[in-house]
């Protein structure tokens, strides 16, 4: 909100939107052009300074709970009694630019696209609270693993057009969505590695399915495979790595809601049941999420790309990898071949308890002995096992 002729109004659109981001970031300072006219948004002082002409007002806010926040004083005054200063504004804006390039990717305007590797994003200084923050996150994660990791740069993807803007208001409303039917949105940071071009696209268009996945890893097509911020080895699940080359490690929040196990050896490609929302390796310690191809630019939101190098980020070599059924899973697909349509439902029942609570194999077919009957159970063991599948 900001204050003028006495009242406080509601900042709207894109200009709520770029403040919204910039305070979740924990910026202290947000700069924003606004028709034409260049301010700085002090979240600290609690003020709208115009910065051509040092005018301010006082600003506040509601945070999630809900709970207001005004300053102590309220400043009035309104901008638009300054607007006659806009020419002399952008004279200053073009000799900044010239004095100084690196001030550049300091300065936020709504609209206008900054030339960088990637779209719609800026580079981080150095300097920085939010490159401090994500540079925290990388070094005691990846760091962790990989002592001789570092980062190149960080670009800060920016929500300011209107598709991007679109995008964010959809991840938003996932948000509430979740939370109104699990009690708990479950929103986390996690790890997508991709090459530059895939990452290029990602922040222009959004997620895509990957086309060209081998047939032996359904699964591996048909979402997208994010790493807990804890396991970022399992950050390139999708994508080939080349070795000794400039790593890009997109940090992405991910609505997870509910999830449920997902085995890879079973080829699962959506959701079991409309009980979960995304899927993981194990829910109770989970490694890699799995958010399926109708949620992904639902659920997923990309943050920023970090240019880094590290080893810890894993070569996908789907061409050397095998079929590879573990046992349950397997016993589990063979079973819904051979059984009558009523054990169907009752199966899966099973299934989902083993793929929730991870009952080992002694377990699983002690439930399917008391569901199908010892003489069936035995056939089908002794099927796979004979390799007649």
């Amino acid at each position: 909100m900001f204050f003028k002729n006495r009242l406080w109004n509601d900042f709207k659109g894109e200009v709520l939107e770029s403040l919204r981001y910039g305070f979740a970031s924990g910026k202290t300072i947000v700069p924003l052009k606004i028709e034409g006219l260049n301010y700085a948004f002090d979240f600290v002082r609690m003020l709208q300074v115009h910065i051509q002409t040092k005018n301010h007002r006082s600003i506040a806010w509601v945070d999630e709970n809900c709970k207001p926040f005004f300053p102590g004083k309220f400043i009035d005054c309104d901008f638009s009694k300054v607007a006659q200063t806009n020419d002399a504004d952008r004279n200053a804006k073009k000799k900044l630019h010239s004095d100084n390039d690196d001030d550049d990717d300091d300065v936020v305007i709504i609209g206008v696209k900054h030339e960088s590797k990637f779209p719609n994003t800026r580079l981080l200084s150095k300097t920085e609270k939010t490159y401090l923050y994500i540079k925290s996150l990388f070094m005691n994660n990846v760091g962790h693993i990989d002592p001789n990791a570092c980062i190149i740069s960080i670009h800060d993807l920016h929500y300011s057009s209107p598709i991007a803007r679109a995008r964010w208001s959809v991840f938003e409303k996932q948000v509430e969505i979740t939370e109104a039917a699990r009690g708990n949105a479950n929103v986390v940071y996690s790890w997508y590695a991709a090459p530059a071009e895939k990452v290029v696209s990602i922040f222009r268009n959004g997620f895509k399915l990957i086309r060209n996945y081998p047939q032996v890893r359904p699964s591996i097509g048909a979402g997208i495979f994010l790493a807990n911020l804890e396991s970022p080895q399992h950050s390139g699940m999708q994508h080939q790595v080349e070795k000794d080359e400039e790593k890009y490690l997109v940090l992405c929040r991910i609505v997870l809601g509910r999830m449920e196990r997902v085995d890879l050896e079973t080829h699962q490609t959506h959701l079991s049941n409309n009980d979960y929302d995304t899927g993981c390796d194990d829910p109770k310690n989970p490694h890699w999420y799995v958010v399926w191809g109708n949620d992904m630019n639902k659920r997923v939101l990309p943050v920023c790309v970090i240019t880094c190098k590290t080893s810890v980020i894993k070569d996908v070599k789907w061409e050397m990898t095998p079929v590879e059924m573990t046992m349950v899973p397997r016993f589990y697909l063979e079973m819904k071949k051979r059984v009558p349509i009523e054990f169907i439902s009752p199966l899966q029942d099973i299934y989902d308890i083993y793929k929730k609570d991870g009952m080992n194999m002694g377990v699983f077919k002690k439930h399917v002995k008391a569901l199908l009957g010892e003489q069936k159970m035995a056939q089908i063991f002794k099927d796979i096992y004979d390799g007649e599948i």
